[in-house]
């Protein structure tokens, strides 16, 4: 019994290591993918600025015709449904 404890402790603790060292490995990845992403503030404001834009047409059209805006959004979900054959 005692010798599989032992057994059962050193699987764990191979496992926490392998565990351990994907999570090395990933954050290793993801550090050099940060270090060679490129980018301008310009076109993170742009990007950011237009979802804001699209959020409140989408929503001031939400509160100006609430049955139209449902209407819109069934008729585009059943059109998807029909495409996806659902």
């Amino acid at each position: 019994m005692k010798r599989r404890i032992t057994v059962f402790r050193k699987k764990m603790t191979d496992i926490g290591v392998k565990a351990g060292a994907k999570m090395a490995a990933a954050e290793m990845r993801m550090k050099e993918l940060l270090r060679q992403e490129k980018g301008s503030l310009d076109q993170l404001v742009w990007v950011v600025g237009a979802a804001v834009v699209v959020v409140l047409i989408v929503v001031v059209f939400m509160t100006l015709a609430p049955s139209t805006a449902q209407d819109i959004w069934n008729s585009f979900i059943n059109y998807a449904k029909g495409k996806f054959g659902i």
